[in-house]
């Protein structure tokens, strides 16, 4: 037989428009693959070239508007009650962390005073089981004598008996370095009960 066939003679001809039919969509394909690409990458090079968007929160959770500062009285309050949540809130079983806690927030020349003055009061907690508790109701700052001062309640339980003072407090206080265990760089120097 001849390999000549008529038939066989147009398959060719069908193979090749099959063949072109398919490298249409190839074609199609890359440039719409293409198309893609450069819409991605023009995306790309927009969202670098915006500034991020930062939110910053003040101490209360409120959104801090973009230009302003915190005000120092607010800033030296909240390291005030700080201070005075481990100093004057402690049980019999807490007192010496929560006073070694609150050496962070002492001045270095007055530190071994008022490690050795905490001793005598951990020691007393701890065998009258005492506890202590302190309800401010106004913290006043003044920056230009570096002074707080704290009015509000204080309640002490010794054996099941409890006792409701009035508490005023004084505390001077001085700049330094901003630590983890002391965010507000705040250290005391002094401190004053009573008028």
């Amino acid at each position: 037989m001849n390999d000549t066939h008529p038939l066989k003679g147009a398959f060719v001809p069908r193979m090749i428009a099959e063949l072109s039919h398919l490298n249409q969509y190839l074609k199609v394909f890359s440039l719409s693959s293409l198309a893609l690409l450069f819409l991605m990458t023009t995306l790309c090079v927009l969202m670098t070239h915006k500034p991020p968007i930062v939110i910053a929160f003040t101490e209360s959770g409120s959104a801090l508007a973009a230009g302003t500062l915190p005000k120092a009285e607010d800033q030296i309050r909240e390291g005030v009650k700080a201070y005075l949540e481990l100093r004057y809130k402690w049980t019999p079983k807490d007192v010496p962390a929560k006073l070694a806690a609150a050496d962070a927030f002492i001045g270095s020349a007055s530190l071994k005073t008022y490690r050795l003055a905490m001793m005598g009061v951990s020691r007393f907690a701890i065998e009258k089981q005492v506890e202590q508790r302190i309800f401010p109701d106004r913290i006043t700052v003044d920056l230009e004598k570096q002074t707080a001062r704290i009015t509000g309640d204080r309640i002490t339980v010794a054996q099941a008996l409890r006792a409701a003072t009035p508490l005023q407090l004084w505390l001077k206080f001085e700049s330094g370095p901003r630590t983890r265990e002391n965010p507000w760089g705040l250290y005391f120097t002094q401190e004053k009960e009573g008028e």
